[in-house]
């Protein structure tokens, strides 16, 4: 890999190349428009190179990890105050429910849908609600 970057470095052309783009990755810093370029380019350009094999695949979050995120995001936006989220998949969220002979409620959520931070913040939120689904 040293041999080949080594290699390339001394490519004419290669420093101009190499300026433009560490300029432009500092503009796109500055102005916050990296955020929403780099999942573009992660789609684009290494989701074809992990198909292929030639990357590992990105590691995933577990479900018990992905429900204590979503806990903390939630008590962050909203309050503690609501139901006992499952820290869990939805599989073993139905395994649950069915060995213990009880009712598995399901919110689905989508912070991009206009209803839902109202959602959260007067149903979910709500002590009565939550005293009621626990």
């Amino acid at each position: 890999v040293l041999d080949f970057l080594s290699y390339v470095g001394g490519l004419p052309g290669f420093s101009h190349l190499r300026l433009l783009f560490v300029g432009l990755g500092r503009l796109l810093q500055r102005t916050g428009l990296l955020s929403l370029v780099l999942p573009v380019a992660d789609l684009l350009l290494l989701t074809p190179l992990r198909l292929l094999g030639f990357l590992a695949p990105p590691p995933r979050e577990s479900a018990a990890e992905a429900a204590a995120r979503f806990t903390a995001e939630f008590e962050e936006l909203h309050g503690e105050t609501h139901p006992r989220f499952f820290r869990g998949s939805c599989s073993e969220a139905l395994s649950r429910a069915r060995r213990e002979a009880k009712f598995c409620l399901v919110y689905l959520h989508s912070a991009a849908h206009p209803a839902a931070a109202s959602t959260c913040d007067e149903l979910i939120a709500n002590a009565l609600f939550a005293a009621f689904v626990d």
